[in-house]
């Protein structure tokens, strides 16, 4: 251990270096806070915490079930590495109530972890905050941020980005709630893009709880890709992906470089996939761009998913990094549930198949836009292709004006 702290103990553990604060470790966490003690690491350059060892279970930080003690990392950096397929930057075990914050103080926080970014099960919050740097968190084997409890995570930098094996963003089915991650970029990278998550699942909830996941960019794109989904609701929460000048997404900026803030949402199955009864909200002051390799929008249960541009939509077919255009199966499917799609200008439905089906006997559709414009491509001659197919008393209304 780096630091251990257990019991009823109290206080407070504070470490000031004019250089770096460096925790290696070998055995157990870099810090293991099971008390009422706060723990402090300041420094004027960076906050180190490594494991040094060969085994699987370290974590870089690690609040247990009795933790009521704050826990805070301020340096230019911060920098968590932790190996092994069990080891978390971040854990935070049921039970706990503490506050955990990294601050980097003109630089970055980085998390790189063998499984979880960070895995939050207490019911505090855990804070990354980088002002003038990026927030960067990588998981060889698990999530970015996943949420299993009552907690709240908060992320916010000039950007962020998230690459895992498994879900960016996480609330789990057994999460409460109060559950809430917010994910926040002020500015951009040298591409334009303010927040980047790559996954299995970009962003995921799962369950009956009523946690939250906000993603917003203020001065960008947000960039989600799933292997599965980029963005996949299957919990009772609200998903919401913001990508404007207005930090609440309530009404589409009218500045001159509104241009840049688009969502790019891509995957290897749907772009958007809402499968409970949550509410998914896409909104770009410019364009928001959904394909998947089978659906660009996926709905097949009681939920709303609600895609707004201040440009245009399009939906079912994009470039990938290789200037590949890559089209998907079917632009739109709603099998149950309410989709309901309103751009500034235009909406663009591609697909190979299907540009638009509505099947269920409680599926809606709404595409409003100034132009609506569906383009469907049979590669198959043996089988049939539709532009817009409504059955079984589904409902689907195509209107061409001005949305707002």
């Amino acid at each position: 251990y780096g630091i251990r702290t257990e019991n009823e103990s109290t206080g407070t553990i504070q470490l000031e270096a004019g250089g770096n604060n460096t925790i290696s470790f070998a055995d157990g966490s870099g810090i293991s806070a099971d008390s009422g003690v706060h723990i402090e690491l300041r420094a004027t350059g960076d906050n180190f915490i490594t494991f040094e060892g060969s085994s699987t279970d370290h974590d870089g930080i690690n609040a247990g079930s009795n933790n009521t003690g704050g826990i805070a990392l301020q340096g230019t950096n911060n920098i968590i590495k932790v190996q092994g397929n069990d080891s978390d930057g971040i854990y935070t075990d049921t039970g706990s109530e503490n506050q955990t914050d990294l601050i980097a103080k003109g630089g970055s926080n980085t998390i790189t972890a063998g499984n979880n970014g960070i895995d939050h099960r207490g019911s505090g919050n855990v804070k990354l905050q980088a002002n003038n740097g990026s927030n960067k968190i990588f998981a060889n084997v698990g999530d970015g941020i996943r949420i299993q409890g009552d907690g709240t995570a908060t992320v916010t930098g000039q950007t962020n980005k998230i690459e895992v094996i498994d879900d960016g963003l996480y609330i789990h089915k057994g999460s409460g709630d109060m559950a809430d991650i917010t994910l926040t970029a002020t500015g951009s990278d040298a591409k334009g893009i303010g927040n980047y998550i790559d996954g299995n699942n970009g962003i995921h909830t799962a369950g009956e709880n009523k946690g939250n996941i906000t993603v917003t960019a203020n001065g960008g794109k947000n960039v989600i890709h799933g292997t599965q989904n980029a963005v996949y609701n299957s919990g009772s929460g609200t998903i919401n992906i913001i990508a404007s000048a207005n930090s609440t997404g309530e009404g589409i900026s009218l500045l001159a470089d509104y241009i840049k803030y688009d969502n790019v949402l891509t995957a290897g199955g749907n772009g958007v996939k809402s499968d409970n009864t949550g509410i998914t909200n896409v909104i770009a002051d410019n364009d928001n761009i959904i394909a998947g390799t089978t659906n660009g929008i996926l709905s097949n249960d009681s939920g709303t998913i609600n895609v707004t541009a201040g440009n245009n939509n399009i939906i079912g077919q994009y470039r990938d990094e290789n200037n590949n255009i890559v089209t998907s199966m079917n632009g739109i499917k709603i099998d149950s549930g309410k989709v309901d799609i309103r751009a500034k200008n235009e909406n663009i439905v591609a697909a190979s198949r299907h540009g638009i089906r509505v099947l269920g006997e409680n599926s809606k559709l709404i595409l409003q836009g100034i132009t609506n414009r569906i383009t469907t491509r049979n590669e198959n001659f043996d089988k049939h292709v539709d532009g817009i197919y409504v059955g079984n008393h589904g409902e689907a209304v195509v209107d061409g004006k001005e949305t707002y």
